[in-house]
């Protein structure tokens, strides 16, 4: 069974994005996934594990097309305005990136509170593993899927795009209607993207896009051939300074069958307990 972002807000969704602090990361991809299969005591219904594709990556493109370089350009430096020369030199600071994603029962605002500090806790025990770069809770405010289905799916081995900004002003809803425009105004154009998710960061002024891609090959391909200055850079320039993206490849879910005699005696990750919380509706 697959994984799944609900467009209904009838989950509380959260996203906590690690950094590897060693070359070999499986050591703290095992921890994450018993994180998911611990986590299941507490309320959560759905949760993966995503590893960066790209890693440590260092692109040297020598090319004498300025327009093909400022598009490859375009992909690791969203917000760059001015090329130079074709001889570039890019370099993507991604070293073992891995991001967990929980959908959890929703609960009070009280309990919402707790449940975070025990999964900061837990995440704290894990620092000789990786740092924590960012986390949060997010609401869903906008989604399309190709199948008309009311979330976004995907399994292990898919792809995922994954775009986080930040507001130019405190108020962030400019950015949001921007970033919900873009999702509206071009998913049915890309064909590769089966599932589309605008999410609001509900700790933090931060807006976040997760696009779920038939392959890799079908993302690389989006990125490379789309026109950014002309088809999304209108919509967000005005009110976003700030954007991190990294494609991911799934490399578990919840529901996969391998939580083996390995994974269900190895050491707690998350040692407190607390609340599951109650199923709420729209």
């Amino acid at each position: 069974m697959p994984c799944f972002v609900p467009f209904k807000n009838n989950l509380d969704l959260t996203f906590f994005v690690l950094r590897s602090v060693s070359i070999l990361d499986d050591e703290i991809i095992h921890s994450m996934k018993c994180f998911s299969f611990q986590a299941e005591d507490l309320g959560c219904v759905y949760s993966s594990v995503m590893k960066s594709i790209h890693g440590n990556l260092v692109i040297i493109i020598v090319h004498n097309d300025e327009t093909f370089a400022a598009r490859i350009f375009s992909l690791f430096n969203l917000f760059k305005t001015s090329f130079g020369t074709a001889f570039l030199l890019l370099y993507k600071a991604a070293l073992g990136i891995i991001v967990w994603y929980g959908a959890w029962i929703k609960r009070s605002e009280e309990n919402r509170h707790i449940l975070n500090k025990t999964l900061l806790s837990a995440i704290e025990d894990l620092s000789h593993l990786a740092v924590l770069i960012q986390h949060g809770f997010y609401s869903v405010y906008a989604g399309e899927s190709k199948d008309g289905q009311q979330n976004a799916r995907f399994s292990t081995g898919d792809t995922i795009l994954l775009c986080g900004m930040v507001p130019a002003s405190e108020d962030s809803s400019d950015l949001s209607y921007a970033c919900m425009a873009i999702l509206r105004s071009s998913f049915n154009n890309v064909e590769a993207s089966t599932a589309g998710v605008c999410l609001q960061c509900r700790d933090r002024p931060m807006v976040a896009m997760l696009h779920v891609w038939k392959s890799l090959q079908s993302c690389y391909t989006w990125l490379i051939t789309a026109n950014y200055r002309r088809t999304i850079r209108p919509y967000i320039s005005n009110f976003s300074y700030e954007a991190q993206f990294d494609i991911f490849k799934v490399i578990y879910v919840s529901s996969d069958d391998v939580l083996n005699c390995e994974i269900s005696q190895s050491k707690s990750v998350i040692g407190s307990r607390v609340g599951k919380g109650e199923v709420q509706s729209d």
